[in-house]
């Protein structure tokens, strides 16, 4: 039974009928969404001219399952709210993005589906190298209580077949997927139904792993660079496990490696229960100086070099010259 089709937020209508959409369901999700996130995605939607919105009631009864089960719904929402939308990119309410980063729609042609690996192809090393370092750096900083060992570890094939689906080798994390309204949104909302008849549904678990099942089952599966969903958690623990010491959790410290992060990402996940407190500290990235030099970089990665030959160029601090003539 629909308990709504008037249950999204719009904060701008698209020009093309792309649309951005999120999940952000009770007031304390909205407003940390609004205050933390939202800034920076209006910049994005406005310089890519795509739809932006925010589910922010259930839009079907969702028994008895968790709100996170909402995101298989935001197609069927969109379609009934927004007559001109025809496709969707979703993304969890605690993804901030790089607001000069491309259109995300142009990265995968019409009909198709979009995810992201978060096992393969990660440029931070071989997935097993970046979670034991997760796992390693949260069991220092919490005195020995997070295990070594844990299902955090687990292989793609060992969680599917946990939870009865049969298996593939691949994992994307559900904060972000993109499809086709006329083509999938149907297809995900039977599996948003399916899950309240099979008795491991019970134990109300989380969407990701059949979301995962679902996509990947899908012959039009397009799998897109990691850059368009960096994990917070992957990356403090690769460039920052500093940060996981209290006592070096300086705002300076920190808006120093988040913002080297978003310079080099399109968008920033901040999941991760043990690391997501950098989250709050996002708000400074809507400030002038910060949103310049980000456009900055963002324009001179476009840019044509003739690369010429100036011959050496030497720091010009004193400390540094001395360095050099030893």
């Amino acid at each position: 039974m629909k308990i709504s089709n008037t249950k999204v937020k719009l904060y701008k209508k698209s020009a093309n009928g792309n649309y951005l959409i999120t999940l952000a369901i009770g007031g304390d999700y909205l407003e940390r969404f609004e205050r933390l996130s939202l800034p920076l995605w209006n910049i994005y939607a406005e310089r890519n001219n795509v739809g932006l919105a925010a589910l922010i009631e259930p839009y079907e009864d969702p028994g008895k399952k968790r709100f996170d089960w909402q995101k298989l719904l935001v197609g069927e929402a969109l379609r009934t709210s927004q007559s001109d939308a025809r496709r969707v990119c979703f993304v969890d309410y605690d993804i901030v993005p790089n607001p000069f980063s491309p259109d995300i729609f142009s990265e995968i042609n019409p009909g198709l589906v979009g995810f992201v690996s978060q096992r393969n192809s990660l440029p931070l090393g071989g997935v097993d190298h970046v979670l034991r370092r997760v796992a390693f750096f949260r069991n220092k900083s919490s005195r020995g209580k997070y295990p070594l060992d844990s299902y955090l570890t687990a292989s793609p094939e060992k969680i599917f077949s946990d939870h009865g689906l049969s298996p593939f080798p691949d994992y994307g994390c559900g904060g972000l997927f993109m499809f086709d309204i006329y083509s999938h949104s149907t297809y995900l909302e039977e599996v948003f139904y399916r899950g309240q008849k099979g008795s491991g549904f019970e134990v109300n678990p989380g969407e990701e792993v059949y979301l995962n099942h679902a996509l990947q089952s899908l012959s039009e599966l397009q799998w897109l660079s990691y850059k368009w969903h960096a994990l917070w958690q992957f990356e403090m623990a690769w460039s920052y496990p500093w940060l996981y010491e209290k006592e070096n959790q300086t705002i300076e410290k920190i808006r120093d490696a988040i913002f080297s992060t978003i310079s080099r990402v399109n968008f920033l996940h901040f999941a991760g229960s043990w690391e997501k407190w950098a989250w709050e500290h996002c708000e400074f990235l809507n400030n002038s100086k910060i949103l310049n030099e980000l456009e900055a970089l963002a324009a001179f990665h476009k840019k044509q070099l003739k690369s010429p030959s100036l011959g050496f160029i030497f720091p010009c601090d004193e400390k540094s010259r001395e360095m050099i003539s030893r």
